[in-house]
């Protein structure tokens, strides 16, 4: 979920992943993609949030 920053950056994959005991160590892809407005150095936060796991937030910069 984009917190804040350009609207031209938006997830396009991988909004929801899913993590089991069978899979939990094993990377799972998530993509950013930037519209045609975006430029150089433009950026968003998202938040990344899971039940009993701690809230992170980070941040995508165009480069």
């Amino acid at each position: 979920m984009r917190l804040n920053g350009d609207p031209d950056l938006a997830i396009q994959s991988g909004a929801t992943l899913t993590f089991t005991p069978a899979n939990w160590n094993i990377s799972q892809t998530v993509r950013v993609a930037v519209g045609p407005g975006a430029t150089v150095d433009d950026s968003a936060q998202f938040r990344v949030s899971a039940p009993n796991h701690q809230l992170s937030i980070f941040t995508v910069t165009v480069v």
